[in-house]
């Protein structure tokens, strides 16, 4: 009896260790090299891993403030924090006053672009499609998920003193990821594309590429051409917390 009394308490005390490490214990981010996608080419892993290294507060490319004016900054980008609450204990017992901490984390994202200026140099007539390593490789980063979408691109039109003219050249896009691609779209069709990723299923980086071929034929004309307004990618953050101001 009196060894099970003894086990007893080496249980409980060897469970109490446990519960109170497992409370204490600082969470663990995973190394770059585990969340780095597979079937990317060493350009691109080195893209993701500069990518991942330069997410602190001193890589924000736009300034960012709660909207609580009683909140003061800790460090400018990184994080404000308000204290409130105050107040004054007197009696003839030991008192007790409980503490609060408390953290709202804003979604933050980071998005890397291989290149945001495609320039074709067309010799011939033909069908011409940018091989894999010259797409515009894209890497994302959340902690929340997002809805990719684009925006304003068009047939590539011809140039001149004047303005635009009507002469195009037939372009066509294709947004694709490790396992997934849309098919090549027409600039419309692209425009109305959209992609929700979901950060916590990638996890973490998101990674794409957008495809580009145009066709030219015998008939048309020598001259420059372009996409007139340019286009947009945009990032929505769909997690984004309400006290957030510009």
């Amino acid at each position: 009896m009196k060894w099970f009394l003894v086990l007893g308490i080496v249980a409980c005390l060897l469970f109490a260790g446990v519960v109170w490490a497992e409370e204490d214990e600082d969470p663990v981010a995973p190394n770059i090299s585990e969340i780095i996608p597979e079937g990317l080419t060493d350009a691109e892993k080195a893209i993701v891993e500069n990518a991942l290294n330069q997410v602190g507060p001193e890589y924000s490319t736009n300034h960012m403030a709660p909207s609580i004016p009683s909140a003061q900054c800790i460090e400018e980008n990184g994080a404000w924090a308000e204290v409130t609450g105050g107040g004054a204990w007197s009696c003839n017992q030991d008192p007790c006053v409980s503490i609060y901490v408390k953290a709202s984390v804003a979604q933050w994202f980071k998005l890397c672009l291989s290149g945001t200026t495609i320039q074709w140099y067309v010799l011939k007539p033909g069908v011409y499609e940018l091989p894999r390593g010259m797409k515009i490789f894209g890497v994302l980063l959340s902690n929340g998920d997002v809805t990719l979408s684009f925006n304003g691109f068009e047939n590539l039109r011809k140039k001149n003193d004047s303005g635009y003219t009507n002469d195009k050249i037939a372009t066509r896009y294709k947004y694709e990821e490790l396992f997934y691609n849309s098919g090549w779209l027409m600039p419309s069709q692209l425009n109305q594309f959209t992609r929700p990723v979901n950060m916590w299923f990638a996890p973490l980086v998101h990674c794409f590429w957008l495809a580009n071929k145009i066709e030219t034929s015998w008939f048309t004309p020598a001259c420059e051409y372009e996409d007139p307004n340019g286009a947009t990618i945009c990032v929505t953050l769909d997690e984004q917390k309400g006290w957030l101001e510009s």
